[in-house]
């Protein structure tokens, strides 16, 4: 949908059934996606108002953790917060799922080319946790 220029903003939510008993990575526990919401107060208004502007990321797992997103003209970046030895590749993703650039370190970045319909990002952990972020679409009113 987003290479057919449709603005679509990407969730992670569990489907959670079990509440009770041993814990087993197999069972639908409460906690496995959820997402960061990055907003101007703690209120509900701003909660929906940053969710409906794109300005989250969703995540997996344990959680993958950014600092911050930043974009600006030129370049669209991630800061990942580093946890214990485990180490991340971040996929900047663009129309029809092309991979653009994949970094390995903590501080992903990708310089915008202008050829670019939208960019988003995929950060995918050593330990099969994950984060996605939402998509960019550079030069144009979609940019948020």
């Amino acid at each position: 949908m987003l290479s057919e220029g449709m603005v679509i903003y990407g969730l992670a939510t569990d489907d959670t059934h079990d509440y009770e008993g041993e814990y087993r990575a197999e069972r639908a526990y409460p906690g496995k996606g959820w997402v960061m919401v990055r907003a101007k107060e703690l209120t509900p208004e701003a909660i929906l108002t940053a969710l409906q502007n794109g300005d989250f990321y969703a995540t997996g797992g344990m959680g993958v953790y950014l600092e911050d997103i930043t974009i600006t003209d030129k370049e669209y970046g991630l800061p990942i917060k580093a946890s214990g030895d485990l180490s991340f590749t971040t996929r900047f993703i663009g129309k029809n799922g092309v991979i653009l650039k994949e970094d390995t370190g903590l501080t992903p970045t990708y310089a915008f080319t202008g050829k670019e319909f939208y960019v988003r990002a995929k950060v995918i952990c050593s330990s099969g946790d994950f984060a996605i972020t939402q998509p960019v679409f550079p030069g144009t009113a979609k940019q948020k």
